[in-house]
């Protein structure tokens, strides 16, 4: 099972093209069941890192998703580098 920071950080990937991306293409690239992928897109759209377009049927990552993102991964190679 994956860590709940490897999945908002694939479900934040996965959105960030222009076009955004539907459910069924966020959920098979995480492995989700479908309640699972429903609390995090929830969560995620209620505090601004993604939003939903209901004309497309598409997710897509904001800009606070995307500052939140480059934080993940910044932290990351931040981590790395203190276990080398």
């Amino acid at each position: 099972m994956y860590d709940t920071t490897y999945i908002l950080e694939r479900i934040l990937e996965s959105a960030k093209s222009d076009a955004g991306s539907p459910e069924s293409k966020i959920r098979s690239i995480v492995y989700l069941t479908f309640r699972e992928i429903d609390w995090f897109l929830r969560h995620l759209v209620e505090n601004g890192l993604i939003r939903y377009n209901l004309s497309t049927s598409t997710y897509k990552t904001t800009k606070h998703g995307e500052d939140f993102l480059k934080t993940v991964k910044q932290i990351g190679e931040f981590l790395n580098i203190i276990e080398e």
